[in-house]
């Protein structure tokens, strides 16, 4: 993942929302949310396994998982896209390519040009185009279009709505260490999207996805412990998930103080200890 290229498309959003607060007012989100702003290589989402990510984060009514941005870019056509990046060019003073440039390069097989390329058409709401590009990818075994599919079939972008293929793509990207297909994996199994309710499952693909730092799937594993879904209720495993989030996550420091309440001081003692000593894992490969 081009990390300079995700830093340059938040601070550019950054500089955009000050700029219009100056002037009066400025203008994901979601939980397994939609795709994040343009980036050469979409993916979502902290957490690679790619090379080219940028992907959706896929978004439910539960919490976010946007790793890039929380929202996306909204760009009207290829005009507007090839705008977006020359200004992005004024602030970083690099070059990005053009979506012309992008479908030479994608045309002709490379996978992180059909990856940002479906990403652009994502984000100017072109899904027939987005879906295209990232199958393309995803056939060649690319982790970030494999989570981009998956997260239109959820969607019914460009697609009809189908769970069961959505769950297809998601396991080959989770099986390449994709934190976020491992994160959605959780949700199908959390919800029962075209697999039987199974929080036993739903707690192994939220474990894998949380210990490489995804605070959504830090909290729904925290969840799980608290209300006993899955596993047996632990109130300080429960804790230690809702604390680890709570530093990148507003929502969970809610979640920590309400189960402080039902817990002894002992027990939060233990919570903060284990919250302490976690420290994200890369996935295996």
């Amino acid at each position: 993942m081009n990390f300079n290229f995700v830093f340059a498309v938040i601070l550019l959003l950054s500089v955009s929302a000050c700029s219009s607060k100056k002037d009066n007012t400025a203008a994901e989100t979601t939980a397994e949310s939609q795709p994040a702003a343009i980036e050469p290589a979409p993916a979502p989402e902290p957490k690679k396994v790619s090379k080219h990510k940028a992907v959706p984060a896929v978004a439910e009514a539960e919490p976010v998982v946007a790793l890039v941005s929380a929202a996306p870019v909204q760009v009207e056509n290829d005009s507007s896209v090839d705008a977006f990046k020359q200004r992005l060019e004024k602030i970083t003073g690099k070059t990005y390519p053009s979506n012309k440039e992008l479908q030479e390069q994608a045309e002709k097989g490379v996978v992180g040009a059909q990856v940002q390329l479906a990403q652009s058409f994502w984000n100017e709401g072109k899904y027939d185009d987005a879906k295209k590009w990232y199958q393309k990818a995803a056939e060649q075994n690319d982790a970030t279009a494999q989570h981009g599919l998956g997260v239109m079939y959820v969607f019914g972008q460009g697609v009809e709505q189908n769970y069961a293929e959505a769950i297809k793509w998601f396991s080959l990207a989770a099986a390449q260490g994709d934190a976020e297909s491992q994160f959605s994996l959780g949700m199908r199994y959390s919800r029962g999207d075209a697999v039987e309710q199974d929080f036993t499952e739903a707690i192994k693909w939220f474990g894998l996805s949380a210990n490489q730092g995804i605070p959504e799937a830090q909290m729904k594993l925290g969840d799980r412990y608290a209300n006993g879904e899955g596993t047996a209720q632990d109130y300080v495993e429960a804790y230690k998930w809702y604390a680890i989030a709570a530093k990148d996550h507003p929502d969970a420091v809610q979640m920590r103080d309400d189960l402080e309440s039902k817990m002894t001081a002992d027990q939060i003692t233990q919570g903060k200890a284990k919250a302490a000593s976690f420290v994200p894992q890369k996935a295996a490969k």
